[in-house]
C-alpha cells in the first residue's frame, strides 16, 4: 500500500524549482516577522 501524494511532487521537475519554493518560504517568513516588528514598534 502507497503512502498518499504529498503534493510537493513538482518540487522534483528542476533544481530551480527547488530553490525558488525555499526563497519564497523564507521571503514570506522574514517578511512577516519585519512587518511583525513594524506593527508593534508603531
Amino acid at each position: 500500500m502507497e503512502p498518499p501524494p504529498s503534493g510537493l511532487e513538482y518540487l522534483a521537475l528542476h533544481p530551480f524549482v527547488r530553490i525558488t519554493v525555499q526563497d519564497k518560504v523564507k521571503g514570506t517568513i522574514v517578511g512577516s516577522a519585519l512587518g511583525d516588528c513594524i506593527g508593534l514598534y508603531t
